[in-house]
């Protein structure tokens, strides 16, 4: 990546490297990644965030769950780490500490398509449908390009 040849202590870069190679298949690259963005710089939430993703599509949730928790702890305030926590949980099946994180994303940021989305099908799965329509349906209204909202909602 040229970000870091031409600045090899760019947090940044080594972050959104390891998420493309996670995205590639390339997890043991990805891990490196994300933990040479966090050896450079341990108090930034965003890279434990995503090496919390990372070890979501190697299966270390406990792992994962640590992570995105260590990141939260370091800005609270950032509705993408809760989203992140959220998207994690939903792959455990945590439904019920889904919603609550999604309910946070959407709390510090109520633009946040996805949560309302990923709250929704949490939702669903604890078969609380009506509700999760509502979500879809604010999820349509805020963004309503994106069809993601209308293929859940139709399908609770």
């Amino acid at each position: 990546m040229r970000a870091i040849e031409l600045n090899p202590k760019m947090t940044l870069a080594y972050s959104y490297r390891g998420i493309a190679k996670a995205i590639l298949g390339y997890s043991n690259g990805a891990i490196n990644d994300t933990n040479k963005a966090i050896d450079l710089d341990p108090k930034n939430a965003l890279p434990y965030s995503y090496r919390g993703m990372v070890k979501t599509t190697l299966g270390d949730s406990k792992g994962a769950i640590q992570d995105c928790n260590k990141a939260i702890v370091l800005d609270p305030n950032d509705a993408l780490l809760y989203m992140n926590r959220c998207i994690v949980r939903s792959t455990m099946d945590d439904n019920t500490d889904a919603i609550q994180d999604a309910t946070k994303a959407i709390n510090l940021n109520p633009n946040i398509s996805k949560a309302y989305i990923y709250r929704g099908v949490a939702k669903s799965k604890n078969s609380d449908s009506s509700s999760a329509i509502q979500d879809f349906s604010q999820a349509i209204r805020t963004v309503p390009e994106r069809f993601a909202g209308l293929f859940f909602q139709g399908i609770s």
